[in-house]
C-alpha cells in the first residue's frame, strides 16, 4: 500500500523557514502496512529541550522529532521490539540546509528493519566521526558523537549547542511521540514508537498502552532454533543454557566495591580495604576496594556461587590477581567449582605472594562432563599461615570453546599425519600434571600444517574481535615448537591471527600463549587451531571469547576515537622499523598526545548495575626509538562515573609485547563503558595491540624472577673491558639484552654483554642494565651496583 498523498502536503509557509535549518531529506520508499514496532529510545543522557509538543521542526520530513541536550557519544537505542531488529546506514550528510559543518556537523540516517522488513529510518543529527559509515549498523551500538564547539561548529540558525536532533519516520502511516519537553533523559527514556502504525497524523503523542506491542513475535536470532534469552546476543549462536548473552563477568563485585555477593567460610576473617588502610603504600590493583582474608581452618576461606545451566564439554575460565599483606607471606588456592551432581573443578596453587604493587594473577578453567547448576569461585587461604592473602579484579567467563580443558576432547578434530591424545596426572611422566582438572592434550605431527583444531559457529560482521588463549608446555624429554591461530572462517578468504610458540619448558612450567583477530568483513565460523612443528606440545585451559571492542586488533580502527592534541595512526609490520611486527593479525595501532588526558578511546553501550564487573586487556610496547607509558582505563559511564586503571611505563620495543590488564565493579547504574588508553603526554609513542574486554579472563603472563642481581667485572679504568654477569634467574633457559650506563645515563650503543670504557667516562660510575625475556613471562629489568669512578 503506498504511503497516503496527503502526508505529503506541508505548506509553504512552513517549508521556507525549513531551509534554513537542515538538509533536504532523501526520498524514502513506500512499504506496506505493518503491525511491527520497535520504541526509540534517548540517544544520550541530557534533557529534553525540543518536543513534538510545541510542534518541533521535522526537516527530514519525519513523524515527530525531539531534541536531546547531552555530550560525548550517541547510541542506536531501541527496545521493546516486536520481531528481530536489524539496522543499517541509509544515509549520511550534512545536518544543516548550508552544507557548512561549522553550521551544526553532520546528520546520519539509520534504516530499521524488523524481522527482514523496512519499518522507517530514524535520523540522528549534529554528530561528527561516525565509526559505522555503511552496512549493518548494531542495535545499541555508537554512531557518532555529539559536536561542541571545540570540534569548530559556532551557534547559527541551525545549531545553538550540544544536541542530538532525532527525527524517526514510519515507511507506512505514522509513528507516535511519548517523552515530554524538558524530561531528565537516559538509556531508558523512550522518545516514541516507529513503525506500528500508531498515529493517524504528524507530531501526535502516542495513546496509552502503545508502547507494548499488540503481537509480540518472539525469533530466533542467534540461530540456535530457540526463541529464548540467548537471542539478546545474536553474535553468538548457542542455546538458552548460556545465560543470554555473555557481555559481562559472571562474578558480582569481583572488584570489592561492593563484596555483598561474596560469603566467608567458618572461622575465616573477610574484609575490604581501601588504599593505604592496611599499610601506606597498599592500594587496590583497580578500583577502590581490595579483599583481605585469612583462616584458622582447613577449608577456610571465601567464596561466590553463580546460577549456572551447565552441560557436558562446557567450558569456564576465572581469573584473579592475589598479593601478600604488608608483614606476612600468604599461600593458598584458587578453584573454579562445576557444582549440582558430582562436583567438578579447576584448581591453581599461590605461595610465596610479594606485597604492595607486586600482584600476581592466576587462573584456571574446568570443563564439565556432565550437567551442573551453578558454579563457585573460591579461594583457600593456607590456615595458620604467616601471612593475609588480598585479591583484587576476580573474573569468570564462560568459553565459546568445548572442552577446552580436555576433560571431554570430543570437540576437537586432528589434522592429518598429527598424533593427538589426552593424559591425565603423572600418566606420561612423574610430576607431569594437568594445569587444570584432570586432562591435558598431547600432540604433535609430522607434515606441516598438521595440528589439532576447534570449529564452532559464529554470526560475525566486520569489527567483532575474537582472542584466545592456552597455557603450553613441552613433554618431558623434549622441546616443543609451534603456533597458536584464531580464525575467522565462512567465506572464501579467513582471517586469523597467531602467535608462535617456542623454547617450551616441560612440567610444572605452564607458557601462557594469547592472540586476536578482527573481522575486516563478514563470517560465519571461528576456529581455534595448534600447529605442531616440533617436538611434542602439551595444552591445557584453551579459551574463546568475543570482546566487546569494535576493532581491538586495529585491523579496522573506525570504532576508536582520539581525543585532542592526540596522534593516532595503524601501521602494518615492518612500516616503522624492521622487526616491529603486529602481535596478531596485520596491523597494530601508535599513539602519543601533548596534552594531558590525551589518548585514545572506544563507548560501548552497556546496561550496567551495582555489582557487575567488567574487565579488559591488551598488550602494549615502546616505538622504536623511544620509552613509553602511560595509564589503561576501563570506564563505567552514565550520570556518574567509575573506574578501574592500571599504569605502564618503561616498555621494550618490537617484539616484547606486555600485557596490561584491569576490572571495575559498578556500585551504581551506568549505561556504557569506555575503554581508554591515556599515553603520558610528551612522552615515548605507546604502540598497542589484541584489546578486549567484557567478560575477558585476565591476561596470565607471569614476570620473571632474579634471586640474584647482575654484576660487573673488570678493571674500572679508560680502555680496559667490563663484563656483565646477569645474575640468577627464574625459570631457567631466559635470554638476556644489556644496556651499559653512567652516572644512570644510557651509553649510546652500548648493548652487549661486555663494554670497553671510552676515555669520555672518566670520573664516572658505570652501571650495567641486563633485561631477561622468556616465551610466555613478561620482560623483567635488574640494574647492577655502580662501580667505583671510572680511573
Amino acid at each position: 500500500m503506498r504511503r497516503p498523498t496527503q502526508r505529503r502536503r506541508i505548506s509553504a509557509t512552513l517549508l521556507l523557514p525549513l531551509s534554513a535549518f537542515f538538509t533536504v531529506a532523501l526520498a524514502q520508499s513506500p512499504a506496506s502496512a505493518t503491525s511491527l514496532q520497535s520504541t526509540v529510545l534517548s540517544p544520550v543522557n541530557g534533557s529534553v529541550t525540543s518536543a513534538p509538543s510545541e510542534p518541533h521542526h521535522r526537516p527530514y520530513a519525519g513523524d515527530y522529532s525531539y531534541d536531546v541536550a547531552g555530550t560525548g557519544s550517541a547510541y542506536a537505542r531501541f527496545r521493546n521490539t516486536n520481531g528481530s531488529l536489524t539496522l543499517s546506514v541509509a544515509s549520511i550528510g550534512r545536518a544543516c540546509a548550508s552544507g557548512r559543518f561549522s553550521d551544526g556537523g553532520d546528520r546520519i540516517t539509520l534504516n530499521v528493519m524488523i524481522n527482514g522488513q523496512k519499518v522507517g529510518t530514524v535520523a540522528y543529527a549534529h554528530l561528527t566521526g561516525f565509526p559505522i559509515t555503511s552496512g549493518a549498523v548494531p542495535v545499541g551500538a555508537a554512531i557518532g558523537r555529539v559536536v561542541t564547539g571545540s570540534d569548530g561548529v559556532s551557534s547559527s540558525s541551525c545549531w545553538t549547542g550540544s544536541h542530538v536532533h532525532v527525527e524517526p519516520r514510519n515507511d507506512s502511516k505514522y509513528g507516535c511521540a511519548i517523552a515530554s519537553l524538558r524530561q531528565r533523559a537516559d538509556q531508558d527514556t523512550a522518545l516514541g514508537i516507529l513503525g506500528g502504525e500508531r498515529a493517524a497524523g504528524v507530531n501526535q503523542y502516542c495513546a496509552a498502552g502503545s508502547e507494548t506491542p499488540s503481537t509480540p513475535v518472539p525469533t530466533d536470532q542467534d540461530g540456535d532454533g530457540l526463541a529464548d534469552q540467548s537471542d539478546r546476543c545474536p553474535g553468538l549462536a548457542g542455546p538458552a543454557s548460556t545465560g543470554g548473552c555473555p557481555d559481562r563477568n559472571l562474578v558480582r563485585g569481583g572488584g570489592f566495591e561492593d563484596a555483598g555477593g561474596w560469603q566467608a567460610m567458618p572461622r575465616t576473617n573477610f574484609v575490604t580495604y581501601t588504599a593505604d588502610q592496611a599499610a601506606q603504600g597498599e592500594r587496590p590493583r583497580s578500583g577502590a576496594r581490595n579483599a583481605a582474608f585469612n583462616t584458622s581452618a582447613s577449608g577456610g576461606g571465601i567464596y561466590q556461587d553463580i546460577p549456572a545451566s551447565i552441560v557436558s564439554g562446557d567450558t569456564y575460565c576465572a581469573s584473579s590477581f592475589v598479593r601478600s599483606q604488608t608483614g606476612g607471606v600468604a599461600s593458598g588456592s584458587f578453584t573454579l567449582w562445576m557444582l549440582g551432581g558430582t562436583s567438578e573443578n579447576g584448581t591453581r596453587s599461590y605461595s610465596k605472594l610479594g606485597t604492595k604493587d607486586s600482584w600476581r594473577p592466576l587462573s584456571t578453567c574446568v570443563t564439565a562432563t556432565q550437567s551442573h547448576s551453578a558454579l563457585r569461585i573460591q579461594f583457600y587461604p593456607t590456615p595458620n599461615a604467616s601471612g593475609t592473602t588480598q585479591a583484587d579484579d576476580i573474573n569468570v567467563a564462560k568459553s565459546l570453546v568445548k572442552g577446552g580443558g580436555f576433560e571431554d576432547a570430543a570437540g576437537w578434530a586432528a589434522m592429518p599425519s598429527t598424533n593427538f591424545v589426552t593424559y591425565t596426572a603423572n600418566q606420561v611422566a612423574q610430576g607431569e600434571v594437568p594445569r587444570s582438572g584432570r586432562r591435558y592434550a598431547a600432540f604433535n605431527s609430522s607434515a606441516s600444517g598438521g595440528g589439532i583444531y576447534q570449529d564452532f559457529p559464529a554470526s560475525i560482521s566486520a569489527g567483532d574481535t575474537y582472542c584466545g588463549s592456552s597455557f603450553v608446555r613441552a613433554q618431558t624429554g623434549g622441546t616443543a615448537s609451534g603456533r597458536f591461530t584464531v580464525w575467522l572462517l565462512g567465506t572464501t578468504e579467513p582471517e586469523n591471527g597467531g602467535r608462535t610458540y617456542g623454547s617450551l619448558s616441560t612440567k610444572g612450567n605452564w607458557a601462557p600463549v594469547s592472540t586476536c583477530v578482527t573481522a575486516t568483513r563478514a563470517h560465519s565460523a571461528v576456529r581455534v587451531q595448534f600447529y605442531s612443528e616440533k617436538g611434542t606440545t602439551q595444552a591445557d585451559d584453551v579459551n574463546v571469547a568475543r570482546s566487546l571492542a569494535k576493532g581491538g586488533g586495529f585491523e579496522s580502527a573506525s570504532g576508536w576515537n582520539a581525543m585532542a592534541g592526540t596522534n593516532f595512526v595503524t601501521y602494518t609490520s615492518n612500516q616503522v622499523a624492521g622487526g616491529e611486527t603486529a602481535r596478531s593479525g596485520t596491523h597494530y595501532a601508535a599513539i602519543n598526545t601533548n596534552v594531558s588526558g590525551g589518548g585514545i578511546y572506544q563507548d560501548v553501550p552497556a546496561t550496567i548495575t551495582a555489582g557487575d564487573t567488567y574487565c579488559a586487556s591488551a598488550f602494549v610496547r615502546s616505538q622504536t626509538g623511544g620509552t613509553a607509558s602511560g595509564t589503561f582505563t576501563l570506564w563505567m559511564l552514565g550520570s556518574t562515573s567509575e573506574n578501574g586503571s592500571r599504569g605502564y611505563s618503561r616498555l621494550s620495543t618490537k617484539e616484547h609485547w606486555s600485557p596490561v590488564s584491569t576490572c571495575v565493579t559498578a556500585t551504581q547504574n551506568h549505561s556504557a563503558l569506555r575503554v581508554q588508553f591515556y599515553p603520558q603526554p610528551n612522552g615515548g609513542t605507546t604502540q598497542i595491540d589484541d584489546v578486549g574486554f567484557g567478560n575477558f579472563s585476565q591476561l596470565t603472563m607471569q614476570s620473571l624472577t632474579s634471586s640474584r642481581a647482575p654484576s660487573v667485572t673488570g678493571k674500572v679504568r679508560v680502555s680496559s673491558v667490563l663484563k656483565a654477569k646477569v645474575g640468577i634467574w627464574s625459570p631457567s633457559g631466559t635470554s638476556f639484552r644489556y644496556q651499559w650506563r653512567a652516572n644512570g645515563a644510557s651509553i649510546k650503543g652500548a648493548t652487549r654483554s661486555s663494554y670497553k670504557i671510552a676515555r669520555s667516562l672518566r670520573g664516572k660510575k658505570l652501571s650495567v642494565v641486563v633485561t631477561a625475556s622468556r616465551f610466555g613471562y613478561s620482560s623483567k629489568a635488574a640494574t647492577s651496583a655502580s662501580t667505583t669512578k671510572v680511573r
